[in-house]
């Protein structure tokens, strides 16, 4: 299997047959691994969203929300440390 970055900038184009033991592996499989992937790394979601090729975010995040498990945590935490530590504490 080759993977190449096509000139749209989506990251992952297959090229060649799957081996015969991944036959039953389809495209929308691996592109569903990847962005699960992806989004565990902490890549932002509008970047996957992108390089996955999805058109709506509001398809995406319908999608993986359920990928991000702590992100509702992490987002309270840095809302705490803005009000209590008067910005200093802001993750990008």
């Amino acid at each position: 299997m080759l993977l190449t970055r096509p000139a749209n900038g989506y990251p992952l184009r297959f090229e060649a047959p799957l081996q015969p033991k991944l036959a039953r592996l389809r495209r929308h499989d691996l592109r569903h691994s990847a962005c699960s992937t992806w989004l565990r790394a902490g890549i932002d979601v509008t970047v996957c969203q992108k390089w996955s090729g999805h058109k709506r975010l509001s398809v995406f995040l319908d999608v993986y929300q359920g990928v991000m498990p702590g992100r509702e945590a992490a987002g309270v935490r840095s809302l705490e440390r803005l009000l209590l530590d008067g910005g200093g504490g802001v993750v990008e």
